[in-house]
């Protein structure tokens, strides 16, 4: 765990009183030992030692720790394009466009040898997870440029709109990185610079280049306007791919609009259109990803050079791929545009795209890297509006969106493998919950530890103290939601005044929380200090009335019930490795951001001549959690698939805006 995060949301102290803490943030021994709320016991006193004495065991004073390490970037960035336009006759264009993107980033970091001087079991260094004071320095560069060229044609002919385009696109990305730390501490204490390192530097330098040139056309025909008809061609050859390999990827479209031929018969349609469409889109391999890499080690033994034999395998036949995605849906718009929805059905297939396939170890590789695997999802999203209110002086539009995820099944791996692992985090080796891939189940299963349950699937099964089995590799649900979607409404108040209030949600879904997890074996969290049914501190001895209160069976289906002591029960969660109890749902409906904005009078104010538009606006995001299944973690700021690593807490923040229009 870090000083921050791990700090507050797993080990902390409730008591402790956060400003106390910054006000005592530079006190020291007379040695020079940082002060810490969490010290040894008492009589690990020790006067030869002044930093066991007084120094902090595994946490420093938060303010004091940040105080003493220093993270400076600096960022550079270069970016815009310019193009070119000829018109060749009435029906021909040719255009050529340049874009480029540059930036170059700075950084050094630093922490102390104060800190090192006044650690306990620490581990604050980010370079060999220990508790050296260490400098580091970083710098990267990465460019890219696109050339485009565009021919276009676009002709009316009789009762048809022909539009066509042709072209060509050229991105090259290069890439450069070098990063090198101190090892093993300074020599001279408060000296940060790479030739002070106590042991030889740790570096590294990273070239990558990447290019793609593509050729492309597309073209659309519109008959009366209210049938239309589209379809394009894409090859991409790229750099990361096998010499002479190229993707093909293609879409098409066709899409008819009836209001136009019905408006006199049904007057309150505004507008109707049915469509539907196929697309492919490209999955090309990563830089690497196609051989085998040799890391060069900076050490030598005897003169020899140390390389790492790499972990995966790969397949000669390893290249991209193109996801294929089909849709059909229906846009309808009533009573002169008041009301109106959009319904999407989609249906999209991931089949044979590049993944790493786990196999045995034995062979001397981890996994293999080859095309595998069918993942087969099918999906709703809507769309709607209605304008309420639409005066001279208050105009009200509500806005919504749902989606629901019909079917997101993996369909196959590879050969005979039934299950490939998604995404780990932090202790997903033994406490932690994590996610999985397998044949036949939803994509992002999540499995973990779970509580042995008996002959009802229901009713926990117990030890004869009242503890829990743990029931390995149990499943405990989907990573992902049902459905997701917001509502937005936005109020023009006498035309300058605009509030936009914009809430979404998400129903369905299971998440784990490592900050509970270690929470309750600490302490932290409020069920670890509630009252039992007897209406004593769970906290106290159990002699004492105290305990948790735990019903279940034992091996033979008999009913059992035990007081276990409450620090004995939330300790074997940790000790036995059962993730259950810190599984969450994803389930929320949020405040997600609250604006008001006000347009300015620019003519009024003298401005008028520089500036046309200018909206001044107050801007709150993230406000208010409106609801939560589950209580004491916001789903919606989860930051990784399976869950969350001890992640901080999510903020709310205010700020101003000032929009320009020249």
């Amino acid at each position: 765990s870090n000083q921050s995060s791990g700090s507050f949301g797993s080990w902390f102290h409730r008591d402790l009183d956060m400003k106390k803490m910054r006000e005592l943030r530079s006190i020291t021994s007379p040695e020079g030992v940082f002060a810490s709320w969490n010290k040894n016991n008492p009589d690990a006193y020790d006067p030869t030692s002044p930093r066991k004495s007084w120094g902090g065991n595994y946490w420093y004073n938060f303010y004091q720790y940040y105080d003493n390490i220093n993270n400076s970037i600096r960022r550079d960035r270069l970016f815009g394009d310019i193009s070119l336009t000829y018109k060749i006759n009435n029906d021909l264009k040719v255009k050529a466009t340049y874009r480029k993107q540059q930036l170059t980033t700075n950084q050094e970091i630093i922490y102390k040898s104060e800190l090192e001087s006044s650690a306990n079991q620490m581990s604050f260094n980010p370079f060999e997870n220990n508790a050296f004071a260490a400098y580091g320095t970083n710098s990267t560069f990465r460019d890219r440029q696109n050339y485009e060229g565009l021919l276009m044609y676009s002709k009316k002919i009789k009762s048809f709109q022909v539009n066509a385009q042709g072209g060509f696109d050229v991105l090259k990305d290069r890439r450069r990185e070098i990063a090198a730390n101190t090892v093993g501490g300074l020599s001279a204490p408060g000296l940060y610079s790479l030739s002070n390192s106590k042991n030889n530097i740790n570096y590294g330098n990273r070239r990558e280049q990447f290019q793609r040139r593509s050729i492309f056309v597309r073209a659309d025909i519109g008959f009366r306007n209210f049938l239309f008809v589209e379809g394009s061609y894409r090859r991409d050859y790229t750099s990361t791919e096998p010499a002479g390999n190229y993707i093909d990827s293609k879409s098409g479209g066709l899409s008819f609009v009836f209001s136009d031929l019905i408006k006199n018969a049904v007057p309150f349609i505004s507008y109707g259109k049915i469509r539907g469409s196929m697309g492919q889109l490209l999955n090309t391999l990563g830089v690497y990803q196609l051989n085998s890499t040799y890391g060069i080690n900076t050490q030598q033994w005897n003169g020899n050079i140390l390389t790492s034999v790499p972990n995966n395998l790969v397949d000669p036949a390893l290249q991209g791929a193109v996801n294929t995605e089909k849709e059909v849906g229906l846009e309808m718009r009533f009573l002169k545009n008041r009301i109106g929805f959009n319904v999407t059905y989609w249906d999209r297939t991931n089949k044979n795209f590049p993944v790493n396939v786990t196999v045995d170890q034995s062979t001397g590789y981890g996994f293999i890297s080859k095309n595998a695997g069918e993942i087969a999802k099918k999906g709703w999203d809507i769309t709607g509006f209605i304008k309420p209110i639409q005066s001279k002086n208050l105009a009200w539009e509500i806005s919504a969106t749902w989606g629901y995820l019909v079917q997101n099944e993996v369909v196959s791996i590879f050969g005979d493998i039934k299950r490939l692992n998604l995404a780990t985090g932090a202790f997903s080796g033994s406490s932690s919950a994590y996610a999985v891939n397998e044949i036949g189940q939803p994509w992002g299963q999540m499995f973990g530890g779970g509580i042995k349950k008996g002959a009802d699937g229901v009713t926990p099964e117990l030890t004869a103290t009242g503890l829990f089995i743990r029931q390995a590799d149990t499943k405990f649900g989907s990573v992902l939601p049902n459905y997701t979607g917001g509502v937005q409404n936005t109020f023009n108040i006498f035309k300058n005044f605009t509030l936009n209030v914009n809430i979404d949600y998400s129903i369905g879904g299971q998440f784990f929380s490592l900050s509970d997890f270690w929470g309750t074996f600490s302490g932290l969290t409020a069920r670890t200090a509630e009252l039992n049914d007897r209406g004593i501190p769970l906290r106290d001895p159990v002699a004492d009335g105290g305990g948790v209160h735990v019903f279940g069976v034992d091996a033979t289906g008999k009913a059992v019930d035990y007081y276990v002591d409450g620090q004995t029960y939330y300790h074997q969660f940790r000790s036995n490795n059962i993730a259950e109890k810190s599984i969450y749902s994803l389930s929320f409906v949020k405040l997600r951001e609250l604006s008001l904005g006000y347009r300015l009078p620019v003519e009024k104010l003298g401005m008028g001549k520089f500036v046309k538009t200018a909206v001044f606006s107050v801007v709150s995001r993230n406000p208010w959690l409106i609801w939560s299944k589950d209580k004491g973690f916001d789903p919606s700021e989860i930051s990784n698939v399976y869950g969350e690593d001890g992640q901080l807490p999510g903020t709310r923040s205010v700020g101003v805006n000032l929009k320009l229009g020249f």
